[in-house]
């Protein structure tokens, strides 16, 4: 497959669990749709485009503080709930110290993922069309 967001696929009509191969173009899911429909008996199946699901690199970081404040009371001797550091530091004053601390950090991770070559296999059908079997007709669905 080439390096790109956009593929194709091919599936039964009706069913929307779509497990098929991805194909590079819509000709080459065409053509191997045609294939697959054909030796199941189906006198049409469905084509679809499918956009890849993007790995998630935006960080919460209210999420964050409270993981790091649950570190650190599991890390403590004493049993002080009240507490937390990251969280209590969550003042106004500190509101463009969090904000340059959250783009940091989603900065860190979406340069990691690029480094790491993290990808991800999810991908939605955003459109569809119907190919006859039979007599080889396009038409939208």
């Amino acid at each position: 497959m080439m390096n790109t967001n956009t593929y194709w696929s091919f599936n039964r009509i009706g069913d929307d669990c779509w497990v098929h191969d991805l194909c590079d173009t819509k000709e080459e899911a065409e053509t191997i749709g045609r294939t697959w429909a054909k030796e199941n008996g189906f006198s049409a199946f469905m084509v679809g485009k499918c956009e890849c699901t993007p790995i998630p690199t935006e960080i919460d970081i209210d999420s964050l503080f409270e993981m790091l404040d649950e570190d650190y009371f599991n890390e403590a001797e004493m049993d002080d709930y009240d507490f937390c550091p990251y969280w209590d530091s969550r003042t106004p004053e500190n509101a463009e110290h969090r904000e340059r601390l959250s783009t940091k950090i989603t900065e860190a991770l979406k340069e990691y993922v690029e480094a790491a070559k993290i990808t991800g296999s999810n991908y939605r059908v955003t459109s569809t069309y119907k190919i006859g079997v039979e007599n080889d007709k396009r038409t939208d669905a």
